[in-house]
């Protein structure tokens, strides 16, 4: 790729939480199984932030080249490729700013087990209001 030109802002070029974070959530729509980026697996309290020029998941800083392995059903490409969402990114983000994005499938992947806590602390099962307020 050319260099960065000189009335460019150099942040524009790197990969950030919330590049991570679009990817992530579109494959949660795409019926990812279970995700993981680098070695940090992500659940539905998982926090992708950017700090400092660096990505932290969960309360790990994770470093490029960023991998987000998924576990899915083999149409899961089709349906991220379709997205909205990542069809968005594709032309703000991925084209204009040279990001690389690359799809891999394996018969084998292994994933990491979330080592963060849960934090529930109490829960309980609330009924769907009714239609037009029928019991």
């Amino acid at each position: 790729a050319p260099p960065v030109g000189s009335d460019a802002n150099p942040a524009d070029y790197r990969v950030t939480g919330s590049d991570v974070r679009i990817l992530t959530a579109a494959l949660w729509r795409c019926g990812a199984e279970a995700i993981a980026i680098n070695e940090e697996r992500v659940v539905t309290s998982t926090a992708i932030l950017d700090i400092g020029g660096s990505i932290v998941v969960n309360s790990a800083y994770v470093t490029s080249p960023y991998q987000i392995s998924v576990i899915a059903g083999a149409d899961i490409w089709t349906c991220f490729s379709k997205a909205d969402t990542v069809r968005a990114w594709m032309t703000t983000r991925y084209g204009p700013y040279r990001l690389v994005l690359k799809y891999e499938p394996s018969d084998t992947v292994v994933l990491p087990a979330y080592a963060g806590n849960a934090g529930l602390d109490r829960s309980q099962v609330v009924s769907s209001p009714s239609p037009n307020g029928a019991p």
